[in-house]
């Protein structure tokens, strides 16, 4: 089994102890997959967000258009 050095923030180049992490390589690629995973739920989440300030705003202008 090999060791892997993970980087917890993703940079690389930032070797400072609290950002290192060693973990096998199985561990290493299930934290990897689990962080990318994490990325891409946060940006639906995100999108979601966007899509519901729109619909409220939406609504707020079909409720001008009903009061006139």
């Amino acid at each position: 089994r090999w060791e892997i050095v993970h980087h917890k923030n993703g940079i690389r180049d930032d070797n400072k102890i609290e950002n290192l992490q060693l973990v096998t390589d199985d561990r290493h690629k299930q934290i990897t997959l689990l962080e990318t995973r994490i990325k891409r739920l946060e940006g639906k989440v995100e999108e979601q967000g966007k899509l519901i300030k729109l619909l409220q705003w939406q609504n707020k202008e079909l409720q001008k258009v009903k009061e006139v």
